[in-house]
C-alpha cells in the first residue's frame, strides 16, 4: 500500500463532524506544532517559518510519530537528515527566499563545477566542430 493510501486511511479514521462547523479553528495540537515550527525557524536564524521548520515540528509531534511508526514509514532520523541536507546554508529572511536559494543545484547543471572536476570534454582545439554544432 502506498504512503498516500496509508495517509488517506489515517485521515479517514479521524473523528468527523456532520454538518461541518461554519468556522474551523485550530486545535491545541496544531497550535503546538506551529509554535514549535516557529521556534525551529528562529533557531536557524530565519525571520519566516519555512517548510523545513514545519516538517521538523511535525516529526516531533506524538501523533505523527505514531502514524509513521504504525504505517511503516521512514525513521524520523532519516527524514530529518533529508530535511537538513536540503536546507539552504543562509537564513531565510523573506517569504520568497526559500525558492531563491540553491536554484542552480535544484534546477540546472553547474557547468563550472563539472569543468573544475574534469567531467566535461575539452573544447580547446575543437573550433571547427563547435562551429558545425552551432549552425
Amino acid at each position: 500500500e502506498s504512503l498516500i493510501a496509508k495517509t488517506e486511511t489515517a485521515v479517514a479514521s479521524l473523528p468527523q463532524q456532520s454538518p461541518p462547523p461554519s468556522e474551523a479553528l485550530p486545535n491545541s495540537a496544531l497550535v503546538k506544532v506551529l509554535r514549535s515550527a516557529e521556534t525551529a525557524a528562529k533557531a536557524n536564524g530565519d525571520t519566516v517559518t519555512a517548510l523545513d521548520s514545519l516538517f521538523k515540528a511535525l516529526l516531533n509531534d506524538a501523533s505523527v510519530k505514531k502514524v509513521l511508526k504504525s504505517q511503516g514509514g521512514a525513521p524520523s532520523s532519516a527524514i530529518l537528515d533529508a530535511i537538513n541536507s536540503s536546507r539552504p546554508s543562509k537564513p531565510l529572511t523573506s517569504k520568497a527566499a526559500e525558492g531563491t536559494f540553491e536554484a542552480l543545484q535544484q534546477y540546472g547543471t553547474d557547468l563550472t563545477q563539472l569543468a573544475a572536476d574534469g567531467k566535461l570534454p575539452p573544447v580547446i582545439g575543437r573550433d571547427e566542430e563547435i562551429r558545425r554544432c552551432i549552425r
